[in-house]
């Protein structure tokens, strides 16, 4: 058997028209570019005398193969899936989309003596001729290899007559990077945020983002100002579009968990069309979590999740401080791990969701807190589907409808909506002590009935960045204006946020708590916002508020964690918004 010479393969994958799991070796790799070796063979002999090499990339879904030192120079590998690109300085570069190492570097030696590749040239000795008498050679059908059918260039035709970028190729959304001038990419809208504006001492505007996926990967999308007027309307979540002439830059991963090392501008020149056949782009890229292992994660976690809801708890509405009306949902997710968490579900979500028949739930983007353990909220950048076609979900309702509707389940919520008391696990304060509660991984929970003995007025309150999701402290720029250093812009108001400390008592012992916002209004009987103005206008009547509070009784919901500040240790009690129960009891007289 005689597999294509090298000489073919290099130019097949110079000029795009790719190659059928084409074997390279590795000569080089430095600042995650890599020089490939092709090799050849004729019946079981090694045939090196024609061994050029051309320069690749990783695209970034395989870095880690380049971080955990899989690819080093001198490994054999296949080349299954690559797109070449063409730079602004006309250099020709093959992004690796799918790569296996099947001989590793320790295992083999330096093929030939490889030289620089030049298209249209051939340098170097050329391989032995192949003589007369054997049978004709039988290339590789390459135009029918199954192996190709997952090439976007087989897929959709490589340029859009119809769009101004008629002329830019076809590329998967793993490859794109800034170095690239003309591209158009075929993906599905997997989300959408809604139109959000801003407002600071350089001006105002409006904004919107989505999130598109195809067969290589995800890439989020943000449109501003004239953008959004000309795209928000056109795009559909679910429905596939053809998008070029993007900008590219790095991602913020603090603002988004979508899995790519870039973010896409659409900008003036961009272009937005609708694309009928789109039966072959997947609908979502997820990296779904067991419910099981959400123990283990950090709080904070951005995560992938899919489980069966096993309940679902009646739609309820809350006021916000901006005093917006939000809907809320709760329900609980189970999956073959055996255990449930609640997920909170807000706004239109919330509103729509429908928990009859028990249906399969996936949510992409989830927040993990650690809210009475361990629980979800689905958030304006998660994406949430109902009965996905995928996989998973046929397995996991196979399994529920099988063994898993009879099982209980183990919640790792303490807290599951309204029906259930949030008070358990009561301790009196001297327990809290003696059992070192607090000192383990995770916090714990636990309820008491104390009596306020003891607040502290001193640096109880502080000013806060007026955005409805950021509460840090705003530095006043004694011009008017105050700048928000973690939102980056400058307000010319702000709001007045309590963290208040306090001294609680029971029969058996005290302890000093730390009670933020929502708890400390409860306790002090006002607002944040009416206490922020007593203090500035009316200090004796600041001061009565303190002095009403005191010695009322209260049951407590407290979450107790050991904290390491400096080189001592303490254990604060804290009670946050949504970590507390507070109910008055009664009052000394």
């Amino acid at each position: 058997i005689f597999f294509s010479p090298p000489l073919m393969i290099l130019k097949a994958l110079a000029n795009g028209s790719g190659w059928s799991e084409a074997v390279l070796q590795l000569l080089v790799s430095k600042n995650k570019k890599f020089l490939c070796n092709s090799r050849t063979f004729m019946l079981s002999s090694l045939v090196a005398s024609l061994c050029t090499p051309a320069a690749f990339m990783l695209s970034t879904q395989l870095n880690y193969m380049a971080e955990e030192n899989l690819l080093v120079p001198n490994c054999v590998c296949v080349l299954k899936r690559q797109v070449t690109n063409v730079l602004k300085d006309g250099r020709r570069v093959v992004i690796i989309l799918e790569i296996d190492v099947i001989k590793p570097a320790d295992a083999s030696d330096k093929i030939g003596d490889p030289i620089p590749y030049s298209d249209g040239q051939s340098k170097g000795p050329q391989p032995a001729p192949v003589p007369e008498s054997r049978p004709p050679l039988q290339p590789q059908n390459r135009n029918e290899d199954t192996n190709l059918k997952r090439n976007f260039a087989k897929k959709i035709p490589s340029a859009l007559p119809d769009t101004p970028g008629g002329s830019s190729k076809i590329v998967p959304i793993a490859s794109l990077n800034p170095y690239q001038s003309k591209w158009t990419i075929r993906g599905r809208v997997t989300n959408k945020s809604s139109v959000r504006t801003w407002s600071n001492a350089r001006g105002e505007g409006k904004l919107f983002s989505m999130e598109i996926v195809d067969e290589s990967g995800e890439i989020r999308v943000t449109c501003f100002n004239q953008e959004v007027d000309k795209f928000f309307s056109l795009i559909e979540v679910g429905k596939v579009y053809y998008v070029s002439k993007g900008s590219l830059k790095i991602a913020n991963k603090q603002y988004t968990s979508v899995k790519n090392d870039y973010e896409m501008t659409l900008n003036g020149e961009s272009t937005v069309i609708p694309c009928e056949d789109s039966c072959d782009v997947p609908m979502m890229q997820c990296d779904f979590v067991s419910i099981g292992d959400l123990e283990n994660r950090e709080k904070d976690a951005i995560v992938d999740v899919i489980g069966v809801c096993k309940s679902v708890d009646e739609l309820t509405r809350l006021t916000t401080k901006a005093n917006r009306e939000v809907s809320k949902r709760a329900l609980s997710l189970m999956d073959m791990s055996g255990k449930l968490v609640t997920v909170t579900l807000w706004g239109e979500e919330a509103e729509k969701f429908d928990g009859s028949g028990q249906p399969i739930v996936a949510i992409k983007a989830a927040k993990l807190s650690d809210f009475g353990g361990r629980s979800l909220s689905a958030s304006f950048s998660s994406t949430m589907m109902i009965n996905p076609d995928i996989p998973e979900a046929y397995k996991l309702r196979g399994w529920f409808d099988k063994e898993g509707h009879a099982m209980e389940g183990q919640s790792l919520t303490e807290v599951r909506g309204a029906g259930r008391s949030l008070l358990e696990n009561w301790k009196s304060l001297a327990d809290v002590k003696s059992e070192h509660l607090g000192h383990g991984d995770k916090a714990d929970y636990y309820s008491c009935i104390a009596t306020i003995v003891f607040l502290r007025k001193e640096n109880c309150l502080y000013q806060a960045c007026p955005s409805q999701d950021c509460n840090k402290k705003v530095v006043d720029q004694q011009n008017g204006m105050f700048r928000c250093e973690k939102c980056d812009k400058e307000f010319p108001n702000f709001k007045y946020r309590l963290i208040l400390s306090a001294n609680i008592a029971d029969h058996a012992d005290n302890q000093w708590v730390t009670c933020f916002q929502d708890s400390a209004e409860a306790i002090l009987g006002q607002n944040a916002a009416y206490l922020g103005q007593l203090k500035d206008s009316n200090e004796s009547a600041f001061d009565e508020i303190f002095q009403q509070a005191n010695f009322n009784t209260f049951i407590f919901r407290n979450r107790v964690k050991l904290e390491t500040y400096n080189v001592s240790k303490t254990v604060p009690t804290v009670l946050r918004k949504s970590r507390c129960t507070l109910k008055l009891i009664s009052v000394s007289s």
